[in-house]
């Protein structure tokens, strides 16, 4: 195809001049979208890391709080679980405000959360009340069964009597308070 005349190539040369104007001012509109959706994602996410942050701190509260409480509902639910074994009776007895059978009691520390190292924890109940090392518990007959009671229900048992069975003075003598035992 020939080219017929200069106005043709003239009209020719505007017309995709004017497409590539078109174009660009397409173009720039579209680069302005982009800046505008990137700053938009950048804002965003700033936005995700505030929210994301506040969130952390918020779940390590909560995460405390359930530690707290599941650590409190622990010492709730198992008040002997780390006490002596005869503490641990002292307080199951004082809980149930009366002498019992050595399987009662050993029940009672047993859901109070007792570890108990023995196979026959009523066996290991009548032991420590019969070795009773702080003095805490008495042994009656009652029929044909023992009742592991506190000597502090007997009547006429003197409480201070307690203190001055369970004082080891065997550490005391000479020089034991940083005195010299010589004369001065």
């Amino acid at each position: 195809m020939a080219v017929q005349s200069m106005t043709d190539i003239n009209e020719l040369r505007a017309s995709i001049e004017k497409r590539v104007a078109n174009f660009r001012t397409r173009l720039d509109g579209a680069k302005m979208t982009l800046q505008s959706a990137e700053a938009a994602v950048r804002t965003a996410e700033s936005q995700l890391a505030e929210v994301t942050a506040d969130a952390e701190k918020r779940l390590t509260a909560i995460r405390l709080v359930e530690e707290m409480l599941a650590e409190a509902d622990g010492r709730d639910r198992y008040p002997y679980r780390e006490m002596s074994q005869e503490d641990a009776m002292r307080k199951a007895l004082i809980s149930a405000s009366q002498s019992l059978t050595s399987r009662d009691l050993a029940e009672a520390l047993k859901a109070g959360g007792y570890p108990f190292t023995s196979n026959n924890p009523a066996n290991a109940i009548i032991v420590a009340a019969n070795v009773n090392r702080k003095k805490y518990f008495v042994i009656e007959k009652e029929g044909n069964r023992a009742l592991i009671g506190l000597v502090e229900w007997r009547e006429g048992h003197d409480p201070f009597d307690d203190l001055n069975d369970t004082h080891d003075s065997s550490d005391i003598g000479p020089g034991s308070f940083g005195f010299s035992s010589g004369g001065t």
